[in-house]
């Protein structure tokens, strides 16, 4: 049995207009954060964005900081930069959207690429409604995670063209 590589998240901070909107953004983060299977989250974020990012912080358990790390980026990030910005060996490499958010079966994805470590998963969101996990109603046009072994990252042909920008609507089949 090969053993369990670590799990590296990285996704998107941003500050919202909308008061819902950044509890839910802020809680994605604290459950990733609190996710003990995830080793490390990335978080891309726009410098205008970072004084948000820091008073979220103050008021969370410091233990759970030390798993982050804040990439400034004054741009939306592409596919690209999270592929370059994955610099560790034989681990398991995520990026998600900023409102999603990983339980322990994240911990299933290394079942999955040890057979086919070549391979990258593509995830479809579930909505939680009334404490109920319920598949996207479109899951074709809805993956909002993605994971791949960094070590077949160098095998790929076409890293220029993955200078695709996320969280825009339809990035993800691109």
């Amino acid at each position: 049995v090969d053993p369990m590589k670590e799990i590296i998240l990285f996704s998107t901070y941003f500050a919202s207009s909308n008061p819902t909107r950044q509890a839910e953004i802020d809680s994605c983060l604290f459950n990733n954060l609190s996710n003990n299977i995830i080793t490390a989250v990335n978080l891309f974020v726009d410098p205008k964005d970072e004084i948000i990012l820091l008073d979220y912080l103050a008021k969370i358990d410091s233990r759970l900081i030390k798993k982050l790390k804040i990439i400034p980026l004054g741009r939306i990030p592409s596919y690209k930069d999270w592929l370059d910005n994955t610099d560790c060996k034989d681990v398991l490499s995520v990026f998600a959207n900023a409102d999603i958010y990983f339980d322990s079966s994240i911990a299933r994805a290394n079942d999955i690429l040890s057979d086919h470590e070549d391979n990258l998963i593509c995830l479809s969101r579930h909505d939680v409604f009334d404490g109920n996990y319920v598949p996207h109603a479109q899951p074709h046009w809805s993956q909002d995670a993605w994971i791949i072994n960094s070590n077949c990252i160098t095998n790929i042909g076409f890293i220029n063209d993955l200078n695709i920008k996320t969280s825009l609507c339809r990035c993800d089949n691109q």
